[in-house]
């Protein structure tokens, strides 16, 4: 199965909006997260956990550092 297949097939448990999220978090992760990125933004939105769970799929996190950068986080809401 190819990886874009296995992950449309696990999104369909989802409600469309929710899906939507994932393939958008996960195809960031996916174009923008290299191994060789040590410190990384993570955001504070709706979508961070996908982003996560994505970012653990991909492995090699032992030395990275991981933000929050959304603005709750700036102006400590």
């Amino acid at each position: 199965m190819r990886p874009a297949t296995s992950i449309i097939r696990r999104m369909t448990a989802l409600p469309p909006i929710e899906a939507a999220k994932r393939l958008a978090a996960y195809a960031a992760v996916d174009r923008h997260v290299k191994p060789e990125h040590k410190v990384i933004g993570i955001g504070s939105g709706s979508t961070v956990p996908f982003v996560v769970d994505r970012i653990k799929e991909k492995g090699g996190n032992e030395s990275r550092v991981f933000v929050p950068t959304g603005e709750c986080f700036s102006c400590g809401c």
